[in-house]
């Protein structure tokens, strides 16, 4: 009988998280368009010049900090969860610190650089007091979903990205001004940094041991975060490169609207990630052992998700996007099996991610697959156009998450979620071949 109060609360958090998710998105969705009505051409190529650096840095900068935090966060050990809060902070000021040096060697060494006054010493300032700020914010209430607060987790995550978009969006329309958007949000991230801290106030206390554990995660950690990026930098440059503008134009919309499935799968690991990390500090890999009943659930959902999208994909895209836009059957529902392939990538990086020792076997999993990403992207983009991209990303995907599936079979001995991996596409297989001869 206890099992059905767990099931159902599991259900409801799910959806919390599910719900949170697609909320925030939909706001940093709906901030292009608005925003585009607001300001002039110029300050509107500005804006999206600040959202893509922030895109890019934030992560580069921040992730893995926030991997180490995760990894070595006790919530029941006070001054030791005190010393590896304050360690984190330690090494995101440096990483700010970092993109700040950055920004004064580029704007010192080619002032050509600074985009026509958009890139200015205050906004590679306001960039990295953001970036420090932003990341103060979510390692507090990364605590909360680590301690399995998972409602108050949520909800403040909709609250802080509630308040940028209330506080950027009037700014940017009264001062017409796109730097305004980064006064906005790092004013908010700093209001939210100072709500947090009087919440939960505790010296800010550490010591070299600890410092030096975070930054060695981090360091053995980073290039994980730059292999992601380069494998997205290989996708992003062939097909900019071999597609013309239309049928560019025509893939980013479709790859924006199969995005939608990612959020889905991002909010679920979210949940899992916790209970994985106190199941591994628990028994280390015995939970590898047990029948992932749960993670089953979880990918009929992915499953069931995906195809959902398809079948709606194209009514809805319809109505979304404009009549030149045009639909592609083949490309959009390649695009979706691509982000599905994101739940079993986390799953396995997750379990690579649970140790400093095993942290760069991530990184080498994403390496590994920078190459076969590369050659199937220009070969398929070239020979075949916006179908061959959906289809090299695709299979670059999961390329990727078998490497990583491997090297979890090498730290632990077990082909951990494999068979599930093949029935998953099996069914996908099956299901595509039926829906192209119906609704292409």
């Amino acid at each position: 009988m206890a099992a059905a109060p767990r099931r159902l609360e599991g259900f409801k958090t799910g959806t919390l998280y599910v719900a949170a998710d697609f909320l925030i998105k939909a706001m940093q969705f709906a901030l292009l368009p608005l925003a585009s009505a607001a300001l002039p051409l110029n300050d509107y190529a500005a804006l999206t010049l600040y959202m893509t650096i922030l895109t890019a840095a934030t992560p580069l900068l921040t992730m893995s900090v926030e991997a180490a935090y995760s990894v070595y966060f006790t919530p029941r050990d006070g001054p030791q969860e005190q010393r590896v809060f304050t360690a984190t902070l330690l090494l995101a000021l440096g990483g700010s610190v970092f993109w700040l040096i950055v920004g004064l060697a580029v704007l010192w060494l080619s002032p050509a650089a600074g985009q026509g006054g958009v890139l200015t010493l205050q906004s590679w300032a306001l960039i990295a007091t953001y970036i420090f700020l932003d990341l103060v914010v979510r390692v507090e209430n990364l605590g909360q979903r680590l301690g399995f607060f998972h409602v108050p987790f949520a909800l403040f995550s909709i609250a802080y990205q509630v308040a940028k978009f209330v506080v950027a969006v009037p700014l940017i329309f009264w001062m017409r001004d796109a730097q305004w958007y980064l006064v906005a949000t790092t004013a908010v991230a700093a209001a939210f940094a100072l709500v947090m801290w009087r919440r939960n106030p505790r010296p800010l206390t550490t010591n070299r041991d600890t410092v030096g554990m975070i930054a060695r995660y981090t360091a053995k950690a980073s290039p994980a975060s730059l292999a992601a990026i380069a494998n997205n930098t290989v996708d992003r440059i062939m097909i900019t490169v071999l597609l013309s503008t239309v049928e560019l134009a025509r893939y980013h919309s479709m790859f924006a609207f199969a995005g939608l499935i990612q959020v889905f799968i991002l909010a679920l690991n979210k949940l899992h990630v916790a209970q994985m990390l106190a199941d591994f500090r628990a028994s280390r890999y015995a939970f590898i052992l047990r029948k992932p009943t749960k993670l089953r659930v979880t990918a009929a959902l992915w499953f069931a998700v995906t195809a959902i999208t398809i079948l709606v994909g194209r009514p809805a895209f319809n109505l979304l996007f404009a009549e030149h836009v045009q639909f592609d059957f083949a490309i959009y529902s390649a695009l979706c099996w691509y982000f599905s392939v994101f739940g079993f990538y986390f799953v396995w990086g997750n379990i690579l991610s649970m140790e400093e020792s095993t942290a760069h076997l991530k990184a080498l999993g994403y390496g590994l697959t920078v190459l076969p990403n590369l050659a199937l992207s220009y070969t398929l983009t070239g020979m075949f156009g916006g179908v061959g991209a959906a289809h090299a990303t695709l299979a670059a995907n999961l390329i990727s998450a078998l490497i990583l599936l491997a090297l979890v079979r090498k730290v632990t001995g077990k082909l951990y979620f494999f068979r599930e991996f093949l029935a998953f596409y099996l069914m996908a297989a099956l299901f595509q071949t039926a829906a192209l001869a119906w609704l292409a």
